[in-house]
């Protein structure tokens, strides 16, 4: 906070799951939450920018393969990265590389470790649009009416929870099984009537081929892409040791900043930004 010289604090929202069936292990609302009854995890809606990404690359991996039995889309493929104009039904849309770094082609591999906008805005495009990810998104648990129907949204310019990114980490990470977050274990009543079940993973909403490639992947995000301040740590901290994967997010201007991601120990999301928007002064990698 000080390197930064914020004059008032941030605030910040996180979940914590268990992926084997989507129990919440920890959650935190924010300061205040006590005395407005406002949860930012569960209730705030804010962009994920490219936190949202792993969607559009697990949708891909989770093609029907080819006639002659070949996987559609692989690790190697290959999407346009070079300044380009999308001709979509909102108008002429031209998107920009973070970095500011383009080549005439990108890896799927390339485009998520290193959060490519075009190759993924360009991967989406490939797929049929944002109507098949709207689809996609639904069944992972998120609120598909409400967000938009473009092509930005490969980019994570729709609205999302905490809890919501926290959900698709989990599923990402348990294989392909949707989640439910819930802090409720059991609930039976005097008589032993049961009101709510144990918690379980439900149905299958991705391939675990889809799941594990997309998690590989992200699992080099930490090692050699945006996410590496996780490993390395920060201010003479350690970074996370062991199996780990995760995706950095950072709304325009800075105004959102998330990292979601899992380790054995449970899935996660955590976001950082202002109630009212405002940048923060740094991006989810720094």
């Amino acid at each position: 906070i000080a390197r930064y010289k914020l004059k008032t604090l941030p605030a910040s929202a996180g979940v914590l799951l268990d992926f084997s069936d989507g129990r919440v292990l920890a959650v935190w609302g924010g300061l205040g939450m006590r005395s407005t009854d406002f949860n930012r995890a569960t209730q705030a809606r804010r962009q994920p920018g490219s936190a949202f990404k792993p969607l559009v690359y697990a949708l891909a991996f989770g093609q029907p393969p080819e006639a002659d039995g070949r996987p559609r889309f692989t690790a190697a493929s290959l999407e346009p990265n070079h300044p380009r104009v999308f001709h979509t039904e909102q108008g002429d849309w031209r998107p920009r590389n973070a970095s500011e770094e383009y080549s005439q082609t990108a890896s799927l591999a390339e485009g998520l470790v290193w959060s490519r906008n075009v190759a993924t805005a360009s991967l989406l495009e490939r797929l049929g649009g944002p109507r098949a990810l709207l689809g996609f998104a639904g069944r992972l648990g998120f609120d598909a009416g409400r967000l938009p129907q473009e092509l930005g949204l490969a980019l994570g310019q729709g609205e999302v929870t905490v809890l919501q990114m926290a959900q698709m980490a989990g599923t990402l990470a348990n294989g392909g099984l949707a989640l439910t977050g819930t802090p409720v274990l059991r609930a039976v009543d005097l008589t032993g009537r049961e009101w709510a079940a144990p918690p379980k993973a439900g149905e299958r909403v991705m391939s675990l081929e889809a799941a594990s490639l997309t998690r590989d992947l992200l699992g080099q995000v930490l090692e050699a892409g945006t996410g590496g301040g996780a490993r390395r740590g920060g201010a003479g901290e350690p970074g996370v040791a062991g199996p780990a994967f995760g995706k950095t997010g950072t709304t325009d201007g800075e105004r959102d900043v998330w990292f979601v991601g899992a380790t054995p120990a449970g899935a996660a999301a955590l976001w950082l930004g202002y109630d009212a928007p405002a940048g923060v002064g740094a991006s989810a990698s720094q």
